[in-house]
């Protein structure tokens, strides 16, 4: 979907914009009587309250994150032979939902801009977040 990532990175998890975006994407498969939904990037996740006001009741959605994880650790493991446990990742998937969204966010962009769209993603419900922490990695 053109456009819906960026809007995510500014903070923008619902309203107008997205629900335009969403319903436009969605439109034809929904008249084609589709059942699933997979959200084909982690941005999507963010989007999901908005989501679910378009889709009928019984329409599964597929989330990313765990799948990606997953390929990200097997990746991490092949380039650096390194072992990652993935019954931390598993436990994650069994938690309800207002705990499954914390999660440690980086950025190697500007601390104001990344900790304002944090901050809008919280006031939106979307991401709880125990704090923020800038941490500037290209001094490692």
């Amino acid at each position: 979907m053109v456009g819906l990532a960026d809007l995510v990175e500014t903070g923008h998890v619902d309203g107008p914009q997205v629900r335009h975006l969403l319903q436009s994407a969605l439109q034809e498969p929904l008249e084609r009587g589709v059942d699933v939904v997979a959200l084909g990037c982690t941005h999507y996740s963010f989007v999901q309250e908005e989501l679910r006001r378009i889709l009928p009741d019984h329409v599964k959605v597929v989330q990313p994150e765990v799948p990606v994880a997953r390929q990200a650790i097997r990746r991490l493991e092949e380039v650096r032979r390194c072992k990652y446990d993935i019954r931390e990742l598993q436990s994650h998937e069994k938690e309800p939902n207002h705990r499954r969204n914390r999660i440690h966010l980086g950025a190697t962009g500007c601390q104001d801009t990344f900790t304002g769209v944090v901050q809008r993603l919280i006031s939106k419900g979307a991401l709880v977040l125990d704090g923020i922490v800038h941490e500037d990695i290209t001094k490692r």
